[in-house]
């Protein structure tokens, strides 16, 4: 059951998320022991890169011409 919420959450949920899935889902778990099983089986929650903005564009500097057109 741990596996399949696992792999539905496109292998991001942790050990709490899956517990309370777990709960929902009728069963009966503590979330340290959601992680102990998730340890033994080796499973790691997989943190999704955050988008981080780069490009100022309303910034004082003078802009270079458009020399190509």
């Amino acid at each position: 059951e741990i596996m399949d919420v696992f792999e539905e959450s496109d292998e991001t949920y942790g050990s709490p998320r899956i517990t309370k899935e777990l709960r929902v889902n009728g069963w009966i778990v503590s979330k340290n022991r959601v992680a102990r099983i998730m340890k033994g089986a080796e499973l790691r929650a997989r943190i999704p890169k955050r988008f981080k903005v780069t490009t100022d564009s309303r910034h004082h500097y003078p802009v270079a011409p458009n020399l190509l057109g």
